[in-house]
C-alpha cells in the first residue's frame, strides 16, 4: 500500500488483496488523515513509516473500523496479516529466538548477519504492533473479509517454510479456530487465484499434492509441523526424503559464499 492511497481508498478500486494490514491498521484510527500526512512527508523524504503503536491503540474507532471492513466484504479485499513479520521482532525485542535457534542453521550467514543486525529500537516498535494487528484481524475474520496465509521471508527471523506454520497458529491465537487458519493456506488460496476446479480440496480429479501429518491440525493447528510424507507432483516423499532435503538445505546454508 503506497502512503498516499487509504486502505478504503485501494478497496473501492479494485486492489484485490492488502498485505501485512499495511494502511489496515491506520484505517482504524481517527487520526488517520494527519498520519498519512505524516508518511507522505516520510516518503517524500526517502524514508519509511512505521505507525505508533500507543497511538494507534489511543485513536482506535469502532466505528470506523467496522466500516472498512463491511468495504472489504463487499469489494471481496482479500487480507494477508503476516502476523508472523511482527510477532518475531517482537520476541527478538524481547530477549531473542530460542525456540527458533536451531532453525538458523537453514539460513544463509548473509541473512543470519542481517538479522542479527536489526536495531533492537526497530524490532521493538514492530513487535509493538503485533497485539494491534492480532486484535484487528479476530474483528476482520468475524467481519466475514476473506483471509490468505503468509510470511514473508526474509523479514527478520521469517524462516522460508516453517514460518508458515507458524502464521498459522498466530492466526487461531487471533481468534481463527484451527479450521479456519487452514482454509487460509489451502481453499482460499485456490479461490483468490480461480483454481478451486484443480487446487485446494482433497478429491478425485484434483492436483494430488498433500501434505499427510502424523497429528489432526483441527485439534491443535501445532500439528501442521508434525509432517510424515508430502506427495508432490506425484512423488511421494517420506520422512526420510524430507530430512534429506533440510540436510541439502543446511549444507548449502554453510556453503562458502553464502
Amino acid at each position: 500500500m503506497p502512503y498516499p492511497v487509504t486502505a478504503a481508498e485501494a478497496s473501492d478500486a479494485g486492489q484485490q488483496s492488502l498485505e501485512h494490514l499495511t494502511e489496515v491498521d491506520v484505517g482504524t484510527s481517527s487520526d488517520e488523515a494527519k498520519i498519512k500526512v505524516e508518511e507522505i512527508e516520510a516518503m517524500d523524504q526517502k524514508h519509511g513509516s512505521i505507525p505508533d503503536a500507543d497511538r494507534l491503540r489511543a485513536t482506535y474507532d469502532s466505528a470506523k473500523a467496522a466500516s472498512l471492513f463491511e468495504r472489504f466484504r463487499r469489494n471481496e479485499t482479500w487480507q494477508v496479516p503476516t502476523l508472523v513479520v511482527l510477532y518475531q521482532p517482537g520476541q527478538l525485542a524481547h530477549g531473542g529466538h530460542p525456540a527458533n535457534d536451531s532453525l538458523l542453521v537453514y539460513v544463509p550467514k548473509a541473512l543470519r548477519d542481517y538479522w542479527r543486525s536489526v536495531p533492537p529500537e526497530f524490532a521493538a516498535k514492530l513487535g509493538a504492533l503485533y497485539t494491534i494487528h492480532a486484535d484487528l484481524v479476530g474483528q476482520i475474520n468475524r467481519a466475514g473479509v476473506p483471509m490468505l496465509a503468509g510470511s514473508d521471508c526474509p523479514n527478520p527471523y521469517v524462516y522460508p517454510g516453517f514460518s508458515l506454520h507458524d502464521e498459522l497458529g498466530l492466526l487461531v491465537r487471533a481468534g481463527l479456530t484451527p479450521a479456519e487458519a487452514l482454509r487460509t493456506a489451502t481453499i482460499n488460496p485456490a479461490r483468490f487465484l480461480g483454481l478451486t476446479d484443480s487446487l485446494g480440496v482433497v478429491a478425485t480429479g484434483k492436483v494430488a499434492d498433500l501434505v499427510l501429518l502424523d497429528g489432526n491440525p483441527l485439534q491443535d493447528i501445532a500439528n501442521t509441523k508434525r509432517i510424515r510424507a508430502v506427495i508432490q507432483g506425484g512423488h511421494f516423499l517420506d520422512r526420510r526424503a524430507l530430512d534429506g532435503l533440510l540436510a541439502r538445505a543446511k549444507a548449502l546454508a554453510a556453503a562458502p559464499g553464502n
